[in-house]
Order: structure tokens, then C-alpha cells, then sequence
């Protein structure tokens, strides 16, 4: 009888470890984050799929359409492609946000989200290098948007800022001496909007001031010093057998106690795989 209390005693203390794992706020807000991300990259995936494998002018269906004709079709592929995979960061960006202030039970979802899109603009940097044909020496091309920072590989950092800036943001605009009051007939879109003013300004000039402080310090963007110090380490992790095996079986165990894998793993691995 007592191995049996012992036991129980065990089992319960690890569920309500679990328990509490499962509903912490970032954990939780991750989870449905990447739940409510989830359909943009099936399609994104399905379209891929026609593309480069019915669609492709040296496989079968080359016998039968001509592979001019295929190349124009795959075109809608490829802006559909564009409109999910490209940005793959700025789509997880809003979802995280947004589902921050479900969490935070915070009620003006849209001015957390612009603030997020904002703040993950002021933290990339406008320019790329760009090799132009026939030319030996890349150029630098300034007031453009790098895909590597939009796609999936910059997802990381776009987890990063819809957390931060989403909670700094929260926290400001509920403090009411951050609040510009109006008094008169005034729309509520209108009141919503200054109500916000200020702590939107300090928000976006706060990361604008980090972005300038990391450049200076490190000689490189944001993006490029959380690529260097945190996913490039966590990629070797959860990106091979012994990682992956070891936070598959810490889920499975969690999920024992009623808590699901992807609030484990998927927070976990989402961003690298």
C-alpha cells in the first residue's frame, strides 16, 4: 500500500507539472499560434506538390501538354508561394501576437498585431546582396525586404518579437497614464486608436533603438545575432536523432497526463522543421 501511495503521490506531482506546462501563457500561446499558421502551409505544401511533380514540364504531363504551357500554369503555383511560404515569418508574427492577447485577455487584437508586423520590420534590415548576371562582384541593394528573413528561416525571430513586443505593448497600453484621453462626440475607432498612440511610438522606437544598439555593438542585425546565438545551436539539437528522440519521448510522456505533444514539441520544433 504505501509503494502504491508513493506511486500516486509521484504520478500526481508530475501532472501537475504537466498541467502547468501546458498552460503557461507562451507555451500556450505558441501552440495555437502554429495551430492557427497550420492551413497556410498545407497549401503552401499541396501547391508545391502539383507544381513539381504534375506539373513539371519534364515528367508526365510534359508527354501530353506542352512545357511551355506548363511553366505559364505554374506560375499560380508560385504566387501562391509566395504569399505563404515567402512569408512565412510575418504570418507568424500576427498569429503569435494576436493569440498573446487572447491570452493576455488583452481586447485590441489589431493594434498588437500592426505593432508586432511593425516591430519585426524595424528590426530587419532593408538591404541583401545581389549578383546581377554575367557580373563578377555582388552589389548592395538597398530599400528591399531579404527573403531569408520573411521565409521560414527567420521564424525564430519572428516568434521572438510577436512574444516581446506583443507583452511590452500589452503592459504599456494598460497603463492609463500612457492613455490620451478625449473627451466629445468622438468614433470609438478614433478613441481606440489614441488610447494606444503613445504606447505604440514607445514600443516600435524601443526595438528601432535595440535593432541600432545590436548593429553598432555586434556589427550585424538582430536577426542575424538570434540566428547566431540561438538557432543555430538549438538547430543542431532539435534537428537531429538524439534531440528530436529525446523531445518526442518528453512529449509522449507529458501526453500521458493529458497534455498534448504539440504543446511540447511543437513548440520546439516547428521552427526547424
Amino acid at each position: 500500500m504505501k509503494k502504491t501511495n508513493k506511486k500516486e503521490q509521484v504520478f500526481e506531482r508530475f501532472g501537475m507539472i504537466a498541467s502547468k506546462l501546458g498552460n503557461q501563457i507562451h507555451m500556450r500561446t505558441l501552440r495555437d499560434a502554429f495551430a492557427t499558421f497550420m492551413p497556410f502551409m498545407m497549401l503552401a505544401g499541396f501547391v508545391t506538390l502539383i507544381n513539381y511533380v504534375i506539373l513539371e514540364p519534364t515528367g508526365f504531363m510534359g508527354k501530353i501538354v506542352k512545357p511551355e504551357t506548363l511553366m505559364k500554369v505554374q506560375e499560380i503555383g508560385m504566387s501562391i508561394a509566395n504569399g505563404t511560404l515567402s512569408i512565412t515569418t510575418l504570418l507568424v508574427v500576427a498569429a503569435v501576437s494576436y493569440h498573446m492577447c487572447v491570452s493576455r485577455n488583452y481586447t485590441n487584437h489589431i493594434a498588437a498585431v500592426l505593432v508586432s508586423i511593425s516591430t519585426f520590420i524595424v528590426l530587419t534590415p532593408m538591404k541583401m546582396m545581389f549578383t546581377p548576371e554575367n557580373a563578377k562582384k555582388a552589389i548592395e541593394v538597398t530599400g528591399v525586404i531579404p527573403g531569408s528573413h520573411t521565409g521560414a528561416s527567420g521564424m525564430f525571430v519572428g516568434i521572438f518579437v510577436g512574444l516581446v513586443a506583443t507583452e511590452l505593448f500589452i503592459k504599456l497600453s494598460t497603463n492609463e497614464k500612457l492613455q490620451i484621453k478625449l473627451s466629445g462626440n468622438i468614433p470609438p475607432a478614433v478613441l481606440k486608436s489614441f488610447n494606444v498612440l503613445i504606447p505604440i511610438m514607445i514600443t516600435v522606437t524601443g526595438f528601432a533603438i535595440l535593432s541600432f544598439a545590436v548593429n553598432q555593438l555586434f556589427n550585424m542585425d538582430v536577426n542575424g545575432v538570434i540566428t547566431k546565438a540561438i538557432t543555430g545551436p538549438l538547430s543542431h539539437i532539435t534537428t537531429g536523432l538524439p534531440g528530436f528522440i529525446l523531445i518526442t519521448s518528453i512529449a509522449n510522456l507529458f501526453f500521458g497526463f493529458g497534455i498534448h505533444q504539440a504543446v511540447i514539441s511543437g513548440s520546439l520544433l516547428d521552427p526547424f522543421l
